[in-house]
């Protein structure tokens, strides 16, 4: 028995936005923690009014003054539908993809007691971000009073392709945030850093219930963007068991196994690669 759900605990917050071997290969706005460049920048309400098919925009093509929000609304936003709100954007790749494409997303602010839980998407993979709280709405009228936030994702080559290809960001809980700057990078000669920085289990006091004789125990792993499928490896006393892992686009992995249960304190241990950690495993009854 197994169980799968996906979240970031953590994104990565810059100081810079894009280092001195990355080219941009576009840029939406300014990084100048202000979205006055951006469409609604004086009226957040006329948000259904003028998006109502919510945001695409083509990188190098549209004006982010006439085509991007500065706003991006919520599910907790009753003023803009209290629903999930999607912003596309498409680009074309001229060749085939190498090295590391830095994603570099810049807020002004976010939403101060409902902060927003930000799907993003490329092309078939996705990753999701539980962004923090922000300053709220003294934003509205002096984006100077925003508390920022950054978002950077090395996204391998492996997850772009030649032709087109899309972003997609979708604020799936919670209430708005504000964009400054949306930037897509590229560094032929790096490598992608991928790999799982972070493994930990959480043992249940729950059985399986189709298998009244197992434990299940909960598996949390954090894994670099576009990191591949990869394996788990869990051992309790002489138990031994493999589990395929397919990671998130980036963030973690929370997963629930079942295992035998013991009779007695049993040492326990997963692996993921290099990365591993320990447990002693209780009877729950």
């Amino acid at each position: 028995m197994w169980k799968l759900a996906f979240v970031v605990s953590a994104v990565t917050v810059v100081a810079q936005n894009v280092l001195s071997s990355e080219m941009i290969l576009w840029q939406i706005g300014k990084r100048d923690n202000s979205y006055k460049e951006f469409a609604l920048s004086n009226d957040f309400s006329a948000y259904l009014a003028t998006f109502p098919d919510d945001v695409t925009f083509h990188a190098s093509e549209d004006d982010p003054g006439r085509s991007w929000s500065s706003i991006h609304p919520g599910p907790a936003d009753g003023w803009a539908g209290a629903k999930s709100h999607r912003f596309t954007i498409i680009f074309t790749l001229q060749e085939e993809p190498i090295g590391v494409y830095p994603l570099i997303i810049d807020l002004v602010d976010t939403h101060g007691s409902s902060p927003p839980v930000l799907e993003i998407s490329v092309n078939k993979e996705s990753g999701t971000a539980e962004l923090p709280k922000g300053t709220g709405d003294e934003s509205f009228k002096d984006p100077a009073a925003g508390k920022e936030h950054v978002i950077r994702l090395d996204l391998p080559a492996r997850v772009l392709r030649k032709g087109e290809n899309r972003i997609i960001l979708t604020n799936k809980a919670g209430a708005w945030l504000l964009y400054d700057s949306i930037v897509l990078a590229h560094d032929p000669d790096s490598k992608p850093s991928v790999g799982v920085t972070k493994l930990t289990v959480s043992p249940t006091i729950r059985y399986a219930a189709t298998h009244p004789n197992k434990q299940i125990i909960e598996i949390q792993a954090e894994f670099m963007p576009g990191t591949p499928p990869c394996h788990a490896h869990v051992r309790v006393g002489d138990y031994n068991m493999k589990i395929t892992l397919k990671p998130p686009l980036f963030g973690m992995i929370r997963k629930e196994v079942s295992i035998p249960a013991v009779n007695a304190p049993t040492p326990a241990q997963v692996s993921i690669g290099d990365i591993k950690t320990e447990w002693v495993q209780k009877p729950e009854r």
